[in-house]
C-alpha cells in the first residue's frame, strides 16, 4: 500500500515549512522499513496570499488551488486528487511524529485499525494551565476513542462515508471520526486514538484569540453544537480569519 498525505492550507507561511520538513524525516524512516511504498504529499491550498504555496514547492509539486468554503471541503478537495489507498489529513500548522507513517502503515496492513487520529502536543512552552487543559482534552478524547489534528483512514473507506461534512465548519473532524468509527465498527473494524504518534502543533489561537470570547463560544457550542456546527459566521475569528490567526 501507498500513502496520501493532504494538507489543507490557507496563508501558512509562518508554519507550514516545519510541518513539511517533519513531514520528510517521517518518510525517510518509514522508508528505511518498506522502501517499496510510496508516498505523496498534497497541498490543498485555499488561494493563499502569502508565500504558502513558493514554500510548499520545495517539498512538493502536488499543490492545489481550492476556493473552498469551509476546512472540511479544503480537506476533500485535496482527497480527491490522492492517488494512493492510504490517506493522512494534518493541519499546515502541525508537525507529525517521525514513526507516523511506519505507524500507520503497521495498523493498517497488519491490524483491525483501520483508521485513527492522534494525541496533540504544543510546539512550545505555554501556561501551566493551559498545558493541562491539553492533556485533559487528550485523555477525553482517548476515553471517547476520538480526536483532532490528525486523521488517518483507507480511501475506500473515506468514500464510503463522503468524506467530511462540507456543511460543517467546526468539529467537522469529530463528526467525520463519529462517521467512520461507525461505518467501520459495520465491517468489524476499528478506529483507534493513537497516543504513541504525537503532533505538535501551532498554539497560535491561544495568543491571537480573545480568550473570554473563546470561552463563551465554547459554552455556547457545548449546548447548541447541532446548530453551530453550522454556522459559519460563528467561527470565522477563530479559524477563518487568516488576518487575525497568523
Amino acid at each position: 500500500m501507498n500513502i496520501s498525505i493532504i494538507i489543507p492550507a490557507k496563508n501558512e507561511e509562518k508554519y507550514i515549512e516545519n510541518g513539511l520538513i517533519a513531514i520528510q524525516k517521517s518518510i525517510v524512516f518509514f522508508q528505511q522499513y518498506y522502501p517499496a511504498s510510496k508516498v505523496e504529499i498534497i497541498v490543498a491550498n485555499n488561494f493563499s496570499t502569502d508565500n504558502t504555496k513558493k514554500i510548499a514547492q520545495k517539498y512538493t509539486d502536488k499543490i492545489f488551488d481550492t476556493a473552498a468554503d469551509s476546512i472540511a471541503e479544503v480537506r476533500n478537495s485535496g482527497a480527491s486528487k490522492s492517488e494512493y489507498e492510504i490517506l493522512i489529513f494534518i493541519d499546515a500548522d502541525s508537525q507529525m511524529h517521525i514513526e507516523t507513517l511506519k505507524t500507520i502503515y503497521e495498523l493498517i496492513n497488519f491490524t483491525d485499525v483501520q483508521a485513527g487520529c492522534a494525541w496533540i502536543l504544543p510546539d512550545e512552552k505555554i501556561g501551566i494551565i493551559y498545558n493541562f487543559i491539553i492533556k485533559f482534552m487528550n485523555y477525553i478524547f482517548e476515553k471517547l476513542n476520538t480526536g483532532s489534528g490528525l486523521f488517518f483512514c483507507k480511501k475506500q473507506d473515506f468514500l464510503a462515508v463522503n468524506g467530511f461534512d462540507e456543511k460543517i465548519y467546526a468539529a467537522e473532524d469529530l463528526d467525520f471520526a463519529h462517521r467512520i468509527k461507525k461505518y467501520l465498527k459495520s465491517k468489524n473494524y476499528k478506529f483507534r486514538n493513537i497516543r504513541e504518534i504525537p503532533i505538535k502543533t501551532s498554539m497560535r489561537k491561544l495568543k491571537y484569540v480573545n480568550k473570554f470570547q473563546a470561552f463563551v463560544k465554547l459554552v455556547k457550542f457545548i449546548f447548541c453544537y447541532k446548530k453551530m456546527m453550522f454556522q459559519k459566521n460563528e467561527w470565522h475569528e477563530f479559524f477563518y480569519n487568516t488576518n487575525n490567526l497568523r
